[in-house]
């Protein structure tokens, strides 16, 4: 269940991060916002006296929140890994998924 929560999270922190220091990322912090939003970049913030954060396109966290909220009870989490798990057998049958209903007639 938590493991495509925590695939996600990994696939975020793995992507396209630019690491900055607070005192350049605070200089040109309207840039900074702009290259995360336009380019769908993470941006790390390392803190010298406290704990890095991160910056992510609002459109990464809403993805985030909804994957957790759709994972939160475990018959939703086990209906979706199946269902994932039958795309992923299709195609790799050559068949090309377009219409999500026609997997479950």
């Amino acid at each position: 269940m938590t493991f495509i929560l925590f695939y996600q999270i990994l696939s975020i922190m793995n992507s396209n991060n630019i690491i900055l220091g607070t005192r350049e990322f605070t200089r040109n912090m309207g840039k900074w916002l702009n290259k995360s939003s336009n380019d769908k970049v993470n941006i790390v913030v390392t803190r010298p006296k406290g704990e890095d954060v991160i910056v992510l396109p609002m459109s990464e966290y809403s993805s985030l929140e909804e994957t957790a909220y759709l994972l939160k009870t475990p018959a939703n989490a086990d209906h979706l890994l199946r269902g994932m798990e039958t795309v992923r057998n299709m195609e790799n049958e050559g068949i090309i998924v377009t219409d999500v209903d026609a997997i479950w007639k």
